[in-house]
């Protein structure tokens, strides 16, 4: 038992491993934040035509206050959404090139 334990511990691939671990938890932790916000900001700037004279919408000194300027978002959003499936695949990309490099057996 404590052979085993020791040869577990000395272990090159035990501690290459946590490594792995310990930095994929916050790359994680960044790319489900990147992700909530593309949708996040995309959802509610796509449907701002329906709410914004209920809720005021400021974009980097812009206020939405009538219905053509939260018609106008409408295109600029629904380009975010559709670059969200490559966004995630960018990093999903990133994660596995990770995980190759810090788990590969050379």
């Amino acid at each position: 038992m404590w052979g085993k334990l020791k040869a577990m511990l000395r272990s090159r691939v035990t501690w290459t491993g946590m490594a792995f671990l310990f930095v994929k938890f916050p790359v994680g932790i960044a790319t489900l934040s990147l992700v909530g916000a593309v949708v996040y900001v995309s959802g509610v700037f796509t449907t701002a035509f329906i709410y914004y004279d209920n809720v005021r919408i400021s974009l980097v000194g812009w206020e939405i206050d009538n219905l053509g300027s939260a018609f106008v978002l409408l295109p600029i959003w629904l380009v975010g959404l559709a670059l969200l499936p490559h966004i995630i695949n960018a990093l999903a990309w990133a994660s596995g090139a990770m995980a190759r490099a810090m788990l590969s057996l050379k």
